[in-house]
């Protein structure tokens, strides 16, 4: 199950969301509220994706995706991945 959040670049940095995305994310133009407060213009470019992570996204990113995989638990691998 995927988590409830999206990362997408924008304003130089890479940021978190919650609005609903379609499978390959945000395309650019999209306007989206980030996990740290602000309403922001998603972006493209494989460059954008080496930007650094905004530092209150990340911060408030950990709990969800700590309460989602209590949730939603890997299954276990063996040694040999089987």
């Amino acid at each position: 199950m995927p988590y409830p959040f999206r990362w997408f670049p924008a304003r130089g940095e890479r940021h978190a969301g919650r609005d609903s995305a379609p499978r390959l994310g945000f395309r650019a133009g999209t306007c989206v509220e980030a996990l740290c407060g602000a309403a922001l213009v998603a972006e493209e470019g494989a460059a954008a994706w080496l930007w650094p992570t905004c530092a209150t996204c990340a911060e408030k990113v950990r709990p969800i995706a700590e309460r989602h995989n209590a949730r939603n638990p890997l299954p276990e691998v063996g040694p040999r991945g089987d």
